[in-house]
């Protein structure tokens, strides 16, 4: 399970989904002080494109995790997170196959 790094809670933060292969199934999960699923968010990205996913973390949120269940084993996929304004955050990384990808979260 990749772990990203860090996050700020109350900041907009963009996911670019970018799929290679044959379409991804992207689900965002986030998870609260108390270790519970605080919401879950299903998403699709259809086959070779980019999407982009706006999300919030409240200042509640520890933790997010990203599933990412790709159409087939050796697919590929890209993430970009960027801040509200267009900027890179976090670099481009490719995951091949499913995979879940970590972030924790804090305030500023």
């Amino acid at each position: 399970m990749p772990y990203n790094g860090q996050l700020s809670q109350n900041v907009n933060y963009v996911f670019r989904i970018a799929d290679a292969g044959n379409g991804t199934a992207v689900t965002f999960l986030s998870i609260n002080k108390l270790e519970r699923v605080a919401g879950v968010q299903p998403e699709k990205v259809t086959a070779g494109s980019s999407q982009d996913f706006a999300q919030t973390f409240s200042s509640k949120i520890d933790r997010v995790m990203l599933y990412l269940n790709l159409a087939t084993a050796a697919g590929q996929v890209t993430i970009t997170v960027l801040d509200g304004n267009g900027n890179t955050v976090q670099a481009p990384v490719t995951y091949t196959g499913d995979q879940t990808v970590v972030w924790d979260t804090s305030l500023l």
